[in-house]
C-alpha cells in the first residue's frame, strides 16, 4: 500500500485550558492526530498550516477522544480551546486486509485495498455523521447527515485502490462492503 511513505513525526503535547501548540510537522501526505479532552465545556481545535490557512478539526462539548486527519505535508500550529486537560499525538497509519470497520466517534480507519465501490453505513448518534473515503489522488464524501443513519452509497474511489475512511460521528457507526 502507498498511503504512508515514511514514518510519522514523533509528536505529543498535552495541556490544560486554552493554548497554542507550535511546530507540528506533518512529513506525510496524510497524518492522523489523536485528541483527548476531559473537560465539561467547549473543546475546539483549529489548525493553521504554514500558509496560515485555517481549518476546524474538532468542535464539541465535554469529554472527547477522537482521531482526525491532516491532509497535506506542512508545519502546523494548533489553536486549542478547552476547559480541562487535553492531549494531542501523531498516530501512524495502520494497514488492514479487512474492509469491515466499526467504532464510536471521530475516526480515521486503517488503510486497505478496496475491492468494491459499494458501501453500507450505520450510525446511531444524534448529531452530524459524515464519511469520506480517501485515496492518494481522490476524496469522496459518501455520507453527510444528521442523526441516525442506515444506508448504502457508491464511492468514486476505484476498486483495487489503496484507501481509508474518515468518519465524523457522535455515536456508534459501522462501515461494510455492500
Amino acid at each position: 500500500m502507498n498511503i504512508v511513505l515514511a514514518p510519522p513525526t514523533q509528536f505529543y503535547y498535552s495541556g490544560k485550558g486554552d493554548d497554542v501548540v507550535f511546530n507540528l510537522v506533518a512529513n506525510n501526505t496524510y497524518t492522523i492526530l489523536h485528541f483527548t479532552h476531559d473537560g465539561t465545556r467547549n473543546f475546539a481545535v483549529q489548525v493553521y498550516d504554514a500558509d496560515d490557512r485555517r481549518d476546524l478539526l474538532v468542535n464539541t462539548i465535554g469529554r472527547y477522544e477522537g482521531y482526525v486527519l491532516l491532509s497535506k505535508k506542512s508545519t502546523y500550529k494548533l489553536d486549542i480551546t478547552a476547559d480541562g486537560d487535553w492531549s494531542v499525538r501523531v498516530i501512524p497509519f495502520q494497514h488492514t486486509d479487512s474492509m469491515l470497520f466499526s467504532g464510536t466517534g471521530d475516526m480515521v480507519t486503517s488503510a486497505f485495498i478496496a475491492d468494491t465501490t459499494d458501501w453500507q453505513f450505520t450510525h446511531d448518534g444524534n448529531r452530524n455523521f459524515a464519511v469520506y473515503q480517501y485515496s492518494l489522488s481522490n476524496r469522496d464524501l459518501l455520507v453527510n447527515t444528521i442523526g441516525r443513519y442506515d444506508g448504502a452509497k457508491v464511492s468514486s474511489i476505484r476498486k483495487g485502490t489503496a484507501s481509508f475512511f474518515v468518519i465524523i460521528a457522535d455515536g456508534e457507526w459501522t462501515i461494510s462492503p455492500k
